[in-house]
Order: C-alpha cells, then sequence, then structure tokens
C-alpha cells in the first residue's frame, strides 16, 4: 500500500515538470518578441486644390484587436504600439476616408518583414498617396510610395477591312484618364495596342476611350478600379477589349478564350 501510495504522489510532480519543461521556450519566446510601433503621419494640406477642408478619419484593426476611429487634420501624428504574436503573424490594417476617396492599407505585416529590424514603421498620408518608411527618425527622401496593382488594357480591332457595314474605314481610338492622356491610335484589322498604368493610391484610377469608325462612334470606361460589376479587372492583371462591327467585348486576364469574351458596349451613329 506503501509503494502505490508513493507512486500516487509521484505522477503528478512528473507531470508538472515535464509541462513546465514544454512551456519554457514558449514563455521565453514570447518575452523575446518584439515590440513594434506603426507611426501615421497626416500631411494633407487642409487648404489643398483635390478636396479641401476635408479631415482624414483613420481606423485601425487586426483580427484580434481594433483600435477605433481617429479623425486627423494636417500635420496630426498618431501612432499604436505592440508586440509581435507568438506565431509571427501579426498583421494590422488601416482603412482611410478622405471625402470621397478611401483605401484600406496594410500598415504592418510580420510575415513580410515589412519593418524588417526596426521597431518603428512610418506612414504618410499626402493628397497623392501613402509613403512608407522604417526606423524611429527617418528622413523625407527615405519614405517610398505605396503603390497600387499594375494592370494593362488591350484592345484589338477585329474589324474586317471589307465589311457589309461600312465600305474600308480605319478604326481611331483615343484613351484618357483625368491625368493622362494617351493620344490618338489608328487601327486597322487584327491590329492590337495596349497601355500599362498602376491603379493610383486611393484606387480611383479609370480610362475611357472614345473610338470612331466611319459615320459610327462610341465612348465609354475601358477601366475603373472601383467597378464592382461582373466584368471589373480588379483582381487580373490584363483587360481585354475586342472592337468588332456589331460592338465591344470585354473579357479579363492574360489569355482569355473567344468564349470568354462577353458584348458590353455598342455603336452608335455620329
Amino acid at each position: 500500500m506503501m509503494m502505490c501510495s508513493r507512486s500516487f504522489f509521484i505522477l503528478p510532480v512528473t507531470t508538472i515538470i515535464i509541462s513546465c519543461a514544454i512551456m519554457a521556450p514558449h514563455l521565453q519566446t514570447a518575452s523575446a518578441n518584439p515590440k513594434k510601433v506603426v507611426r501615421i503621419l497626416d500631411s494633407i494640406p487642409t487648404n489643398n486644390p483635390v478636396q479641401p477642408m476635408k479631415p482624414l478619419l483613420v481606423h485601425c484593426k487586426s483580427k484580434d484587436t481594433d483600435l477605433g476611429a481617429w479623425a486627423m487634420n494636417e500635420n496630426d501624428e498618431r501612432e499604436f504600439h505592440f508586440r509581435v504574436n507568438i506565431w509571427g503573424t501579426t498583421l494590422f490594417w488601416c482603412e482611410f476616408n478622405w471625402g470621397v476617396k478611401a483605401r484600406d492599407v496594410v500598415v504592418f505585416n510580420a510575415q513580410e518583414g515589412q519593418c524588417g529590424g526596426e521597431r518603428y514603421c512610418n506612414w504618410i498620408v499626402k493628397t497623392d498617396g501613402f509613403y512608407f518608411a522604417k526606423g524611429e527618425s527617418p528622413k523625407d527622401s527615405d519614405f517610398t510610395a505605396s503603390a497600387g496593382p499594375k494592370k494593362v488594357v488591350r484592345i484589338t480591332d477585329l474589324i474586317p477591312t471589307h465589311n457589309s457595314v461600312q465600305p474600308p474605314k480605319v478604326l481611331n481610338v483615343h484613351c484618357k484618364s483625368k491625368d493622362d492622356d494617351l493620344g490618338l491610335w489608328t487601327m486597322t484589322e487584327n491590329q492590337s495596342r495596349e497601355f500599362h498604368f498602376r491603379v493610383n493610391y486611393w484606387w480611383t484610377t479609370l480610362f475611357w476611350c472614345r473610338f470612331d469608325w466611319g459615320d459610327k462612334f462610341a465612348n465609354f470606361v475601358v477601366f475603373d478600379a472601383n467597378s464592382r460589376d461582373g466584368y471589373d479587372c480588379r483582381r487580373e492583371r490584363y483587360c481585354n477589349w475586342q472592337v468588332k462591327t456589331d460592338g465591344f467585348y470585354f473579357a479579363k486576364g492574360e489569355f482569355p478564350k473567344d468564349s470568354d469574351f462577353v458584348r458590353k458596349a455598342y455603336w452608335m451613329d455620329k
């Protein structure tokens, strides 16, 4: 009976020792996880030509933590502090709203080593976008623009030179955005033209094109970063348009099949 009694007490003690041995490395890792600081500076002039007198609203959160909303004005600075979790997966993103413009930005991602070995991750918000630099006291030249994804709009002329609608007529195409005028192109049967760009920092990039073919014309949007319909290119790099005698056909993706194209616009008479 005495031996049984001793075994009864030895087992829990052994279990506790083993448990402590297992937990110790994790506790040590947790205490060693680095502290980080995300600092955000509002550098949007109060009187600016884009949207004057509009405060910057910022709402930052992670999967587990909601930091609430802040209202910021020119030269205001806010920061938040945290430790990277034991799995090294900490991620914070912020929603920025400035008048009619909005953008979600990942301001810290431990898995991408966004701040490297630095404690401070700095963001400056300007009228033309978001700029990032790491380090406690970065210089202005250290900040780089946080650019949107690359996009390509490809236009193909599939109007037969000899067709039943109009005698041989060239296709004239003129594409532009609010900030860029791509000039006039003259296209003929089976010719393709494309233009490349990055979506702007506020995700408001929009391009439209004017098409002229003999006594017919069309004018419509060929790319809209804010599009929410079924034929947008937000998740694809390539946005393809085919021009035919009966209208304009759209498909997304680098190598779409003919069956992927859907008619989205029509010719009008001048």
